[in-house]
């Protein structure tokens, strides 16, 4: 299934969890570049995360999450913290080029992120 768009918000259908790691399906399209099936590993102790996608060029963290937090219920998990490029400037400068213009830096605030994952 493809991510959707829907106001502000991207989701991903969740594919698969094992034990800290949420597997997503979908993709996003940056130039003439997709890149597919996200994979966030949660380091809860340190309050991070990172995203891995899929990519031409095998898979590469594009995004790690800072001050996650995460709270739990009966019926869910609840991940959110604030979504940052990787600051691998290889990567942010791989970026650059697919999109024809320098508009990423390293390490880059994006916004939230908010992984709900149901029980």
């Amino acid at each position: 299934a493809p991510a959707k768009k829907n106001k502000n918000n991207l989701t991903f259908p969740v594919s698969d969890v094992t034990r800290n790691v949420v597997s997503h399906t979908g993709g996003i399209t940056l130039g003439s570049v997709t890149i597919t099936d996200p994979k966030i590993t949660i380091n809860a102790r340190a309050k991070t995360a990172t995203i891995v996608f899929t990519t031409p060029l095998g898979p590469l963290e594009i995004f790690t999450v800072k001050h996650l937090k995460t709270t739990n219920s009966a019926k869910s998990t609840v991940h959110q913290g604030d979504m940052h490029l990787t600051a691998n400037q290889q990567t942010v400068d791989t970026l650059n080029a697919v999109v024809g213009a320098a508009v990423f830096t390293p390490d880059m605030g994006l916004g939230q992120i908010r992984i709900t994952v149901n029980k």
